[in-house]
């Protein structure tokens, strides 16, 4: 938008906004103190409806006494409407009249001279250029004599509904083609879990197996995990007594002691469990591990860089996904916090919270921490494979008790005593490598595949936005000589303008009364909160200081001001902006 020097089409005018406009039309909220304003049947429009290209309807709904005590006004259908603070480039055209409030402005033209659609494209197209030029702290906002200077290339009008239909035409269908990408990562998933399945359904081995009739069954591996288990646990509590400083007899007393200590894990009860193939058995994620803990329960001090900390939304399709890490900390924290728990290659990462059920073998020696809500699983290495087992935690086997177990109403969690309780279906050690390299080169290509769709996926937004751009550079449909040039049109809707102005000067002398726009300045918001002591949000500070739709620029001016000076404090709680003076 900016590039003023860059040469127009023939026949085509660069021109203001407020040029193109017959009028602009701000909002307000009426007082919220008043619930009754809010039971009503009048949609009231905020950014927050503005979330899709055609609204239907709105959260909000004002009573008629609410729109004739307030500055929010009645928007015709089929207007644009754009966010110029909250929400700042967004743009919608409602299909049904609505009140807005202070953060939104209506663009009103005259129809027959100007194709709104292409209006409405150009301002989707520049929506990041209209969201850097805001000023503004904690939001930003642009002022409505900013929005009317902003610059369009305007072309003749005939060449404005040429440019509009070739972009629906061509947005159709790149619409068809990501609907259809959009459906394939759903099946990409439904093809994973069918392969997970049939592994551990023993399936995809079945011809392995009648080769190699006479491997060691299940059971047998089972007891040596067992077996394996236990000296583990003895070797650990063994260091724990010398570190204490337990030597000669009384470390073996003390160790005799300890070892009376040890648990052995509960059996699984296969009651409901389904028939495993000839050589298969059961077990429980307790008996195939050394231990199952938690990540770090008290949220370190964070930095800019350093030791990696994951999230659970860093862990996808059993991988994590390093890119999209967002938080560090330091060395000295890693070693404080994760103690003698630090994840090393070979051991298994599982989200028991919100998006619960997903595994993760670890296959970095590098430093890392993670979150509380992510269980902390080493296998029994060297007796059982951690990839068979982090492949059987992400498979329908144990998301159905993931499900079963997950307990909770806002955020369903997997607590550990579950996750230890978890039935694992267990394959003769050979048996479980052979199906480990089959798992990881099928499920390569399925994880590749979602790869490549979420790139198309981005190509077809890239290919919308090239669109735009081709679009209002003049060079995606033929131009026809024939054309009115915009030079002439434009002399037009100003000549409209005017006629519209001087009957507007007349209807207000027959009346008797001066048209005039309110201006009215409102009261010092910063005096308005000092003297509330509490809280508020912007619509409740405007309504308060007696603003109307002539001051809504006045008003954010004075908010601009004050927070400058540190007389008001601007703070976010979500979505929603609280204000506050600074005593």
């Amino acid at each position: 938008m900016g590039d003023r020097n860059r040469k127009l089409p023939v026949g085509w005018v660069e021109v203001s906004l407020g040029e193109l406009t017959s009028r602009i039309v701000g909002g307000g909220t009426p007082s919220k103190s008043n619930i009754g304003f809010f039971s009503g049947e009048i949609p009231f429009m905020t950014v927050k409806d503005m979330n899709i290209e055609r609204p239907t309807d709105t959260k909000d709904h004002i009573t008629k006494e609410a729109l004739e005590n307030s500055s929010a006004n009645l928007i015709d259908p089929d207007t644009l409407i754009v966010a110029t603070r909250i929400g700042l480039g967004k743009i919608v055209r409602a299909l049904f009249p609505t009140a807005i409030n202070q953060d939104l402005k209506a663009l009103y033209f005259h129809d027959e001279l100007i194709d709104k659609n292409f209006i409405e494209q150009w301002y989707r197209n520049n929506e990041k250029f209209i969201q850097q030029i805001g000023k503004g702290t904690t939001v930003k906002g642009i002022r409505l004599e900013v929005l009317k200077s902003l610059r369009i290339p305007f072309p003749p009008l005939n060449e404005q509904k040429r440019i509009v239909a070739k972009i629906q035409e061509l947005q159709a269908r790149t619409r068809r083609a990501r609907e259809a990408l959009e459906n394939i990562p759903d099946l990409l998933e439904q093809l994973r879990q069918s392969i997970l399945a049939a592994a551990f359904r023993g399936d995809l081995t079945k011809h392995w197996r009648e080769e190699h009739p006479d491997v060691e069954p299940a059971s047998e591996l089972l007891k040596r995990i067992r077996a394996e288990r236990r000296k583990l646990w003895e070797e650990a509590e063994l260091e724990k007594l010398k570190a204490k400083g337990f030597t000669g007899d009384k470390l073996d007393t003390e160790f005799s002691k300890r070892r009376k200590q040890y648990n052995e894990p509960a059996p699984v009860d296969t009651t409901d469990l389904t028939e495993l193939p000839d050589g298969w058995c059961w077990g429980s994620a307790e008996e195939l591990s050394e231990w199952v803990t938690d990540g770090t329960h008290q949220p370190p001090p964070f930095t800019d860089k350093g030791v990696p900390f994951l999230v659970i939304s860093n862990m996808v399709n059993g991988l994590i996904e390093w890119n999209s890490v967002q938080k560090w900390v330091t060395p000295e924290v890693y070693e404080m916090f994760t103690g003698a728990f630090k994840p090393k290659k070979g051991d298994i990462i599982y989200s028991t919270v919100g998006s619960y059920g997903v595994a993760v073998e670890i296959t970095t020696g590098d430093k890392f921490m993670f979150q509380r809500h992510i269980a902390h699983i080493r296998p029994i290495s060297e007796l059982f494979s951690g990839t068979y087992f982090a492949f059987c935690l992400n498979s329908p086997i144990c998301r159905k008790q993931a499900d079963k177990y997950a307990r909770g109403v806002a955020q369903k969690t997997i607590n550990l005593a579950d996750l230890r309780h978890f039935a694992i279906p267990i394959a003769p050690f050979s048996e479980q490598l052979q199906l480990v390299v089959i798992l990881k080169k099928t499920l390569e290509t399925v994880t590749e595949r979602q790869r490549r769709t979420k790139m198309l996926l981005g190509e077809m937004e890239h290919l919308n936005r090239s669109i735009l751009s081709i679009a209002f550079r003049g060079n995606l449909v033929p131009q026809d000589p024939n054309d009115e040039p915009a030079w002439m049109l434009l002399e037009r809707i100003r000549e409209e303008k005017a006629r519209q102005a001087t009957m507007e000067k007349k209807k207000g002398r027959q009346k008797g009364t001066k048209m005039k726009i309110s201006k009215t300045k409102g009261r010092d918001i910063a005096t308005i909160l000092q003297e509330a002591d509490r809280t508020m949000t912007p619509e409740e500070l405007f309504s308060l200081g007696g603003f109307d739709e002539g001051s809504v620029d006045t008003f954010y001016d004075q908010l601009r001001d004050s927070v400058f000076a540190k007389k008001v404090r601007e703070t976010r709680k979500g979505n929603e902006v609280l204000l506050e003076a600074i005593k």
